[in-house]
């Protein structure tokens, strides 16, 4: 569709103003995560987190950087890039409390003081 007619000579500086907060809202989008990765961390607990929302976070991360890759765009490759680092330490942290509640739970079942 031409959208020329509608904005002229200025479509060019629309499109690179969008894309500039579009990157500038995905970077703070998966910034967010590292307050995540810090309130996991010291609440030592993963409850409230839903580990398929945070997989397919990394997922979309994931194909988006590698379109920005293949595109050679870094507005694209950074704010993603980001959400593909941060994401899998969600999801590590996630799968290493709650493995720890497993095994507390079990040692609390077999009447074992956990360290």
């Amino acid at each position: 569709m031409n959208y020329n007619f509608m904005y002229g000579n200025n479509m060019n500086f629309l499109m690179e103003l969008t894309g500039t907060f579009a990157a500038t809202f995905a970077i703070l989008l998966n910034l967010a995560m590292l307050l995540q990765i810090r309130d996991m961390w010291n609440n030592k607990t993963h409850k409230g987190i839903n580990p398929i929302m945070i997989l397919f976070m990394f997922l979309n991360s994931f194909f988006w950087t590698m379109y920005g890759f293949l595109k050679q765009n870094l507005n694209v490759i950074i704010p993603n890039l980001l959400g593909a680092i941060f994401t899998p330490v969600v999801l590590f942290l996630i799968v290493y409390f709650a493995h720890k509640k497993y095994v507390e739970d079990k040692m609390k079942e077999e009447h074992i003081k956990p360290n």
